[in-house]
């Protein structure tokens, strides 16, 4: 008896989804990825015998440019969520192009020990470079604390929130809360260009004084292998298997199956989610975990 994933109409899907990220990379939509990886990337799941996953893992990837980054941060700085407060739109991004102290700081969202390449380093450049922003208002984490004359707006940046740890790690070294209970006048956003519905609970349970400002709100429907997506997309029962044929690919090919990533990524959160710039470990790692067994499609 032939299971689900052996249906005759597979090969067929499985070839569209191929020319089409084909042509993503060729077109320079998918800028960052070259045709030899994604090829090699594809031939992994032809060598472990299960195509149809890789082509399922493929059609379900959201893969966002640096086009469509910087797009999203020139929405996010001027909508009206974070800019209410301002005479217009436009008024907070004037600010802080100017000397004259706007009461705003951008600082990104990290600890004391990651290095310079981390997200949100990354995503503060981008926006000081699309709005020219004036270099004192940017501040390092420690700083935070030590700021407070003519404080009105602190905005805390990244570009993924996933299950709220990171930022509680951000909170603890910056004494967020201390500066919160003595500066409750000063509102603070964490802007975020994508975050995970179970990020958003924690933050507002945990730290009901932070706002979050994100583009992208992605809930458990996002869950590859939940079910009711997968199965509706493909209008057949197939997402019980092909989490089988992901746990059984990741057993054979290394890549995770316990720790904080695990199988589906950390969070369990099963994302088809990245940057160009990078993927948060909340994806599954077959799009980004290296193994002697497996070679990623994406940069972590």
């Amino acid at each position: 008896m032939k299971t689900l994933l052996a249906n005759p109409d597979n090969q067929q899907f499985i070839e569209q989804v191929h020319q089409r990220t084909r042509n993503y990379v060729k077109s320079g939509i998918w800028a960052s990825i070259s045709l030899d990886r994604l090829d090699r990337w594809i031939d992994q799941f032809d060598y472990y015998q299960y195509p149809f996953l890789g082509a399922v893992l493929l059609d379900n990837l959201l893969f966002k440019s640096k086009a469509q980054v910087l797009a999203t941060l020139e929405w996010l700085m001027t909508c009206p969520d974070l800019c209410y407060t301002f005479a217009s739109d436009l008024a907070l991004t004037k600010s802080l192009s100017k000397k004259q102290d706007p009461g705003v700081r951008l600082v990104p969202a990290i600890s004391f020990d990651k290095p310079p390449t981390k997200s949100g380093f990354y995503v503060l450049r981008l926006i000081q470079r699309l709005f020219r922003i004036y270099a004192d208002w940017l501040i390092w984490p420690q700083k935070v604390i030590d700021w407070s004359p003519g404080a009105r707006l602190l905005i805390i940046v990244d570009d993924f929130l996933g299950s709220g740890d990171q930022f509680k790690d951000f909170v603890s070294i910056t004494k967020l809360e201390t500066f919160h209970k003595d500066h409750p006048e000063v509102r603070i956003v964490y802007l975020v260009l994508a975050a995970h519905a179970d990020g958003i609970s924690a933050i507002q349970h945990n730290y009901p004084f932070v706002d979050v400002i994100c583009a992208d709100t992605l809930g458990k429907e996002y869950h590859l292998f939940d079910g009711a997506r997968v199965d509706e997309r493909y209008q057949r029962a197939v997402s019980a298997e092909l989490k089988k044929h992901y746990l059984d690919l990741a057993k054979k090919a290394s890549l995770p199956l316990t720790g904080k990533v695990g199988p589906f990524g950390y969070g369990g959160q099963c994302l088809s989610y990245a940057f160009e710039h990078a993927t948060p470990n909340n994806a599954l790692p077959a799009y980004w975990y290296d193994t002697n067994n497996w070679e990623p499609l994406l940069d972590r």
